[in-house]
């Protein structure tokens, strides 16, 4: 899904003199792309099949807990519960996300397959048994509420990135480094009592119902995405994004040594604002989104300038963080910017 909330979550908000060296923050190690076999295709499959056939014979509405424990029955009639939730202990299991009933959200929601960009943003409805809340606010008065089966433990918590590091396992909000393949697997109308009943709350309207669209993380598909060099090809078109992009460069500053979460957040914008140099705009059919790339290119650009820059006085910009961040670019990336430059880069 292309569409987001506007840019909040930006470096230069993490709290960057606090100091995290003992705090563990395993990094998915990303691997040469794979082939999916003939074989993951057809369990993903059916496991797609079996909760389609089973939310939709069912009358009632599941609860959050209700939810994940079908599609793990599901997973083991499949032959893959070892693999299902796999990555999700002590994480949050089920997700929430709400949007304004927009031409372009209804275009997207209509899909069977939808594509979640890098950097979104959810909720968490149930947090080690306690039950938070729904995102229903950044729907207006109509919201499609968006609930996601996270079958690969993909969103984290944004406390320790936005500085709250002693305090993890908050989940007020969850953020995905990396994009996410989910799959279509339910709709259907309810209120907003029903939709809160379904984390545990017994509180809401009764009479202004609204839609609810249920996906399912397609597994095999995001580990493929996220594992291919080129995995910005299904954003081309999407202004959106570019538009993001652009401000995160404009707000990036070097992370903290001593701040794991700093660091890892900061080298995944690196690799994306590699990516989003060397995208070739030939492949983009929409004129406002040539426009929003060549922006955000020109913005991650003046990034590397500052990098370049030995008379910058910034006492944040040292030699050492800015030495570090010219490293990030890869050589493609680094010839496009010496081109825009007239200049090579040492």
């Amino acid at each position: 899904m292309g569409f987001e909330r506007p840019p909040q979550f930006n470096q230069g908000q993490v709290n960057q003199g606090q100091e995290t060296s003992e705090i563990e923050t395993p990094e998915k190690k990303i691997t040469p792309e794979k082939k999916i076999t003939p074989e993951q295709q057809e369990r993903q499959k059916r496991i797609v099949d079996l909760l389609q056939e089973r939310l939709g014979a069912e009358q009632r509405i599941l609860t959050d807990e209700e939810l994940a424990n079908l599609t793990r029955q599901i997973a083991n009639e499949v032959g893959v519960e070892g693999d299902i939730f796999a990555n999700s202990e002590n994480r949050p299991l089920v997700f929430y996300r709400a949007f304004s009933p927009t031409k372009e959200v209804e275009e997207l929601v209509a899909k069977d397959e939808n594509i979640i960009r890098p950097f979104g943003y959810a909720m968490p409805g149930i947090v080690s048994g306690k039950s938070k809340d729904l995102p229903l606010a950044y729907g207006g008065e109509n919201p499609v509420l968006i609930r996601i089966i996270d079958t690969g433990g993909y969103w984290e918590d944004t406390a320790p990135y936005w500085g709250f590091a002693p305090h993890p396992g908050t989940w007020d909000e969850a953020i995905n480094l990396d994009p996410i393949v989910l799959k279509k697997i339910n709709e259907r109308s309810l209120t907003e009592l029903e939709a809160r009943r379904q984390i545990g709350r017994e509180h809401g309207n009764e009479e202004t119902p609204f839609r609810q669209i249920t996906f399912v993380v397609d597994k095999v598909k995001t580990e493929s995405l996220q594992n291919d060099p080129n995995n910005l090809e299904p954003f081309l078109n999407d202004v959106g994004f570019w538009r993001e992009l652009k401000e995160r460069a404009l707000n990036f500053i070097p992370p903290v040594e001593t701040n794991e979460y700093s660091k890892k957040l900061s080298k995944k914008y690196l690799e994306y604002f590699d990516k989003t140099i060397r995208v070739d705009e030939k492949k983009i059919v929409s004129e406002a989104a040539k426009q929003a790339l060549r922006r955000a290119q020109a913005e991650i650009y003046a990034l590397i300038d500052k990098a370049t820059d030995d008379n910058n006085e910034d006492s944040w910009w040292t030699a050492e963080r800015r030495q570090q961040i010219l490293k990030s670019f890869s050589d493609e990336a680094r010839q496009k910017y010496s081109q825009w430059k007239g200049e090579a880069i040492e």
